[in-house]
């Protein structure tokens, strides 16, 4: 799902404020010229160099006008922190971050997200951020690459289809995001990232089960491509329930938490007490039993599709496919986590009503905690419900 062409259109698309030239001059294989330096590209030169063979990829020798340059990402970062007095204490003054190289492929790839899909580029740099605080805890050596791979992590969604990319994706195409932008983020910034830095882009959804994407492998992922995992859902989960501490974030992240070593989750805990915040529920308590009664109805229904999951894994044979792989360390990390979180208990309905009902303070916190947790759940069943189709199993239940 690597495709070019898409995103060489949205470089067109960028139009009068952001217009596109050669950065140098464009040879083919046999070394002539077919466009100098500072050449404007419209749609009709694009056409025209894409069919031919270059003697470098095309990419590589394309330009954007007042692309972004460290200034405005500091001055885009600062904005984004300006309501949280307590991240911006734990990350140190903006203007001494890492540096983008304004001439860069991430710098490009970057300028495009912000003006077309800033919605993406906010998740950008809101899980960069936390893949930096962590970063300087655990790998203070590789703070700069860990910067800046956490930058062009979700790079790869510029080239996928339009229809997955956008505000308001479908919850099918999102998923479809999470298996397939990792490895087309690691093609389009192999060449352009410094050491190992993209090669962490494409192992960043990969499991300690061997449950991730895209290739399931079995070895735990570096601990660097864990850290920008977790920023990524974080941000993630941001972006699909609106602004969110990261305290507020912590009952879901705790779910995914099988898929990274452990002092990446003790760094996680670290850095939710010292930017904490007061909880300000988003739903008033009139609105709450019914909401309540919401969740626990999606509660139950994942718990109902996760038993399915277990026997039909119980059933499989020992298959050592890659999709037998993901499959069958994904739906033991489910089980897992969601058992250790109570989700898949009986009582914890019982539980969970009972401290609405006594009306105690930590009710709204909780509901929202169940909130959030169902949403990774739901994400998770679907990613298993793709693996069940590769093996013939066929879908899991209905996907919410």
């Amino acid at each position: 799902m690597h495709n070019e062409a898409h995103y060489l259109q949205l470089l067109l698309n960028l139009g009068t404020q952001h217009p596109v030239a050669a950065g140098q001059a464009i040879y083919n294989r046999e070394d002539t010229l077919l466009m100098g330096a500072g050449s404007p590209i419209d749609a009709q030169a694009l056409s025209h160099l894409t069919e031919q063979p270059l003697r470098q990829p095309l990419l590589n020798s394309l330009s954007i006008h007042d692309g972004l340059t460290q200034p405005q990402l500091c001055q885009d970062i600062a904005q984004l922190l300006s309501p949280h007095a307590a991240w911006r204490a734990l990350l140190g003054p903006v203007e001494e971050l890492p540096a983008l190289f304004p001439a860069s492929l991430l710098a490009q790839h970057l300028t495009v997200m912000r003006t077309l899909y800033p919605a993406l580029y906010q998740r950008t740099l809101r899980g960069a951020l936390l893949s930096l605080c962590l970063a300087r805890q655990l790998q203070a050596s590789h703070v700069e690459h860990i910067w800046l791979a956490a930058l062009g992590r979700l790079c790869g969604q510029l080239y996928l289809p339009a229809e997955l990319i956008g505000k308001h994706v479908s919850k099918k195409h999102l998923q479809l995001q999470l298996e397939h932008y990792p490895e087309s983020s690691w093609l389009a910034l192999q060449h352009d990232l410094p050491g190992e830095s993209a090669l962490w882009l494409a192992q960043h959804q990969e499991s300690l089960t061997g449950s991730g994407f895209p290739s399931g492998q079995q070895e735990p992922a570096p601990l660097a491509a864990q850290l920008l995992n977790i920023g990524d859902w974080y941000a993630l989960l941001c972006e699909l329930h609106g602004e969110l501490s990261l305290q507020a974030c912590r009952p879901a992240l705790q779910m995914l938490r099988e898929r990274w070593q452990s002092e990446v989750f003790q760094a996680l805990q670290h850095c939710a007490a010292h930017t904490a915040a007061d909880f300000q529920p988003r739903h008033s308590l009139t609105e709450n039993r019914q909401w309540l009664n919401a969740l626990l109805n999606q509660q139950g229904q994942g718990q109902s599709r996760l038993r399915r999951l277990q026997q039909q894994l119980a059933g499989m044979p020992a298959q050592r496919s890659a999709s037998a792989l993901m499959f069958n360390g994904l739906v033991n990390e489910l089980l897992h986590t969601c058992a250790s979180a109570g989700l898949l208990s009986d009582e914890y309905q019982r539980w969970v009503l009972y401290v609405h009902d006594q009306r105690l303070e930590a009710a709204s916190e909780e509901m929202h905690g169940l909130e959030l947790q169902i949403s990774v759940l739901n994400l998770e069943m679907q990613r298993a419900n793709h693996l069940a189709e590769r093996l013939g199993l066929g879908q899991v239940g209905r996907y919410h």
